[in-house]
């Protein structure tokens, strides 16, 4: 059976680094592998120079040295017995992260790096990186890494087939750990602007909401409470101030495509919630197949 493969883009800064704690996590409950990652940065060159080959710029010694150092951070975390073999690349951050975990089951990374690579890379990938990548993403800020045991985990919903694809990750996490699910959704009076208007729509929504529950979570049902919260603010601002007075230990949430209104509604959503979010975030897009 093939193992789940887990990817950690690291620019070796002590922010970038502390990815693999959040990796360890999911290693252990997924039974997979950690494979390490750096991308050095390609420089603008002048028009007529062409772009060096990686084998250019480090000797095959040069290059021993940086994949044994991004294995002492893995080894960290992990046990050696489970850390692939590291991958060192050189070009634009972004498309090479892509490229070079096209083939895992899940990346995860640190976000608020130091200057220059890591603020560049470390922080504005998130975003870049989920709207391209068909592959599941965890992002978890410097120092909340968040818990070893994963008890507490908020999916949202907004009733659209695109947020139910979120619902097999948790699925998997619930049959894997003994966590309880605040499964939400987010009624914005920003966007509604009634009250009145606004309470009898969340009558109606948490009707649908536990019709949903018991639709999806059949086998879990104990475990997951549906909520339907009105807010005056955006659904993002009203979903980072769940996290911070309830202390979940994980957020998972669906994203679509790169542009467009369903990518302005339900992705930016992400997005902003990717940047403010306390505990880390799992993001699945509906176009990925296991």
């Amino acid at each position: 059976m093939t193992k789940f493969r887990i990817a950690v883009p690291t620019d070796m800064s002590e922010a970038g680094n502390t990815a693999f704690e959040t990796a360890e996590k999911f290693r252990k409950l997924f039974d997979g592998t950690i494979t390490p990652i750096h991308i050095f940065k390609q420089v603008v060159w002048p028009d007529g120079i062409s772009v060096p080959h990686l084998d250019e710029i480090l000797s095959e010694k040069d290059k021993g040295n940086i994949k044994k150092r991004l294995r002492r951070f893995a080894e960290s975390f992990t046990e050696e017995g489970f850390i692939e073999d590291p991958i060192l690349d050189y070009g634009e951050p972004i498309t090479k992260i892509i490229e070079k975990t096209s083939g895992f089951d899940l990346v995860v990374l640190s976000t608020h790096g130091r200057k220059g690579f890591s603020r560049a890379v470390m922080g504005s990938v998130a975003d870049k990186l989920i709207r391209n990548t068909r592959v599941p993403v965890v992002v978890s800020k410097w120092g909340n890494q968040g818990k070893s045991n994963i008890k507490k985990i908020l999916v949202t919903t907004d009733f659209s087939k695109e947020s139910y694809v979120a619902f097999d990750v948790v699925k998997k996490l619930l049959g894997l750990t003994k966590a309880e699910v605040s499964l939400v959704h987010i009624i914005s009076l920003e966007h509604l602007g009634d009250i009145n208007l606004g309470q009898k729509l969340a009558a109606d929504r948490e009707e649908e909401l536990h019709i949903l529950k018991a639709k999806k979570f059949k086998e879990f049902e104990d475990r997951v409470e549906p909520e339907v919260h009105i807010s005056s603010n955006s659904p993002h601002e009203a979903l980072t101030r769940m996290i911070e007075s309830r202390d979940y230990d994980l957020l998972v949430i669906s994203t679509i495509g790169q542009t467009g209104f369903k990518y302005m509604l339900l992705g930016s959503n992400t997005a902003s919630l990717v940047q403010t979010s306390k505990c880390p975030v799992y993001v699945v897009k509906p176009n990925y197949s296991e």
